[in-house]
């Protein structure tokens, strides 16, 4: 499957489950996408050994989820959970080297979507961890994928994505040129207006960076 084929996918999951806010519930979404799940916690004592043998975190099992909710890193059972709704989602049969490595990309982008660290400026790993609630093994991962990220590809699907955790009104305005749109917060007289190029050029209040951390506007 093509990469952009996966982070189609990641838009649809947001849209299904009404995600709207980072970092992103993964428990939210696997009930959202209607896919059984069961805690190790929850099973009979043999069949606790039997999963811990499989995974110390998380596994599939003919379309249902087990995790350890035991399992004391958090952020990296996170990508664990998101990566076995990769496998599910893109209709995965087997185990091969390929499905591993889509259901990788799958969970690094439906957590960090390369859109949103645009929209947000983002450059180190320490504001990837610590907005997408990533390990940061992962969080390095995503920075280097994201460094050479053909963002201005596809650009309405990264829009979109955009969208889902940054809507906005638009105010029409006087169009500078043909391929520039403006987009401002009115009420907003603190925060500076800066450019998201992705090929045409939008321009976005920071308020939504704001908004992300909890302020009010």
């Amino acid at each position: 499957m093509e990469q952009i084929e996966i982070i189609e996918k990641t838009l649809e999951v947001f849209k299904k489950c009404d995600v709207k806010t980072f970092p992103i519930d993964c428990l939210k979404i696997i009930t959202g996408l209607g896919i059984p799940l069961y805690r190790y916690s929850d099973l009979p004592e043999a069949k606790i050994r039997k999963c811990l043998q499989v995974s110390n975190d998380a596994f599939t099992l003919q379309g249902v989820i087990f995790y350890n909710d035991k399992f004391p890193h958090k952020e990296r059972q996170r990508f664990s959970l998101m990566h076995e709704v990769g496998h599910i989602v893109l209709n995965h049969e087997g185990e091969s080297f390929g499905n591993e490595k889509e259901a990788d990309l799958f969970a690094s982008n439906i957590l960090a979507p390369r859109s949103i660290i645009w929209h947000l400026h983002f450059n180190s790993v320490k504001d990837i961890c610590e907005t997408f609630n990533v390990s940061c093994m992962a969080a390095n991962r995503i920075l280097a994928d994201y460094k050479i990220f053909p963002l201005w590809e596809h650009k309405n699907l990264h829009k979109n994505i955009r969208d889902c955790f940054f809507p906005y009104t638009h105010t029409t305005t006087k169009i500078a040129t043909e391929k520039e749109s403006d987009y401002y917060d009115n009420e907003s007289d603190f925060l500076k207006v800066h450019r998201f190029i992705v090929g045409e050029e939008y321009i976005y209040s920071n308020t939504e960076y704001f908004h992300l951390h909890g302020s009010v506007f």
